[in-house]
């Protein structure tokens, strides 16, 4: 069983158990170093105990960890309250509604000194995403040039209890592009209400982005595209890396692939056109189960937490805000994820 297999089992506590939350307390449920013994949530989770409210939840004294899956809008006062408690924490919402949010947070873990603060970003923990960190870091494929996405979904904004676009999809993707590219310096956007969504809540938006040392990408976030689409491209001195089919581990788009094109050359060393491309498809893999180890992995000290940190967060969060403050037409509004239907998430 190993050194974990002896340890005490980690007591979670879940707050809102809508879709994402369900979706992890099931993946917590199965595991035997973990147990889920208090939820707070629109109705009573079936063996756990339940709570009306948050507050019963977190005065509970047994507690070691709890999972934050309730509305956006509470993130900053439930997650600080939690990690006040001395609770680690995983949040599935993003750090807050502004970048002052997301700053509250890293100040109210930092006081919390031993509680780790981990945001879900699960597009990390695809095998796709894994080796492609691998094949860019291995130098074969030169220096990274350039990076260009798309991430779509065939929802409504708002309506479908989401933020708009840029925010929704766009803050996975620029976490991502920042994973592999590193900080963006440099930003310019059109964000915009092509054909629906609610007042202030974009469909879709095209942004530019450009680090310090000059790598330039490319995003599209839509909810117009009307196809679910996740595909990344990253350009490189010496060939290229596409990602497509990933989603943030809740299934639908398939199949999850990886292509690698090496360029050659001819005999006076200029670049020939359309190398020949290796195609690698890749299992579903629950992107989720993989997450949740890893926080049960750093909370038990094993190793320190390598996705989600709040650092990783805030940079994220931040660009975003950029993003939607560069287009002066724009009048955003982060959208509150818990303000439609629960059948909506």
């Amino acid at each position: 069983m190993g050194e974990a297999g002896l340890m005490k089992p980690l007591r979670f506590g879940i707050i809102g158990t809508r879709a994402s939350g369900a979706e992890r307390m099931r993946i917590l449920m199965q595991r035997s170093d973990v147990e889920v013994v208090a939820s707070c949530c629109p109705g009573p989770a079936r063996g756990v105990m339940h709570f009306e409210d948050e507050v019963g939840l977190l005065l509970r004294a047994d507690l070691d960890a709890v999972i934050f899956a309730g509305p956006v809008r509470d993130t900053l006062r439930s997650v600080s309250a939690a990690l006040g408690r001395g609770l680690h924490v995983l949040c599935l919402r993003p750090p807050g509604v502004t970048v002052e949010d997301a700053i509250a947070l890293r100040k109210a873990e930092a006081a919390a000194k031993d509680c780790l603060l981990q945001f879900s970003f699960p597009l990390h923990y695809h095998g796709a995403v894994a080796t492609a960190k691998s094949l860019a870091a291995d130098r074969h494929l030169g220096r990274l040039l350039t990076l260009r996405g798309v991430y779509s979904t065939v929802r409504e904004p708002g309506r479908a209890g989401r933020g708009g676009a840029l925010f929704d999809k766009g803050l996975h993707m620029v976490d991502l592009m920042t994973h592999f590219a590193g900080p963006f310096e440099e930003v310019k956007s059109f964000v915009g209400q092509s054909l629906w969504g609610e007042s202030g809540c974009d469909d879709n938006a095209f942004a530019m982005l450009r680090t310090h040392e000059g790598v330039v990408a490319q995003l599209h976030a839509s909810a117009t595209w009307w196809r679910e689409t996740f595909r990344l491209e990253l350009g490189f001195e010496n060939g290229y890396l596409w990602l497509d089919g990933l989603n943030g581990g809740d299934g639908g788009l398939s199949p999850e692939v990886l292509v690698v094109g090496r360029m050659k050359r001819d005999l006076q060393g200029r670049p020939i056109a359309n190398p020949e491309e290796q195609v690698t498809e890749f299992k579903a893999e629950n992107a989720l189960d993989l997450e949740l180890a890893d926080f049960i992995h750093a909370i038990r000290g094993l190793g320190p937490a390598v996705h989600g940190t709040s650092g990783q967060a805030f940079d994220a969060m931040n660009t975003i805000q950029r993003l939607y403050a560069d287009d002066e037409s724009w009048a955003p509004r982060i959208y509150d994820y818990d303000e439609a239907p629960a059948a909506a998430e």
